[in-house]
């Protein structure tokens, strides 16, 4: 596929043939409220994400990771 130049305006940007923008996928979500849902993770997500920080850059040894490991599922029955 060819890209057409139209015509040059005055700042110099190119000007595309009508009907062939960039951005189109982007139109469906154009307001405010649908962004800010869209961003929200699913509730599975949000559950799985905290877990995610359980092992940190400190639990290099097994064992330390195996005992965060151990008392996170305790509060977790708790």
């Amino acid at each position: 596929m060819v890209l057409r130049r139209v015509r040059l305006l005055g700042s110099g940007r190119v000007v595309r043939a009508p009907g062939r923008t960039r951005f189109a996928p982007r139109k469906a979500y154009g307001s405010r409220a649908n962004r800010a849902w869209l961003r929200k993770p699913v509730s599975a997500a949000r559950a799985r994400r905290s877990e995610t920080r359980l092992a940190t850059r400190d639990d290099k040894l097994a064992t330390h990771y195996e005992a965060t490991v151990l008392i996170t599922a305790i509060n977790a029955w708790l």
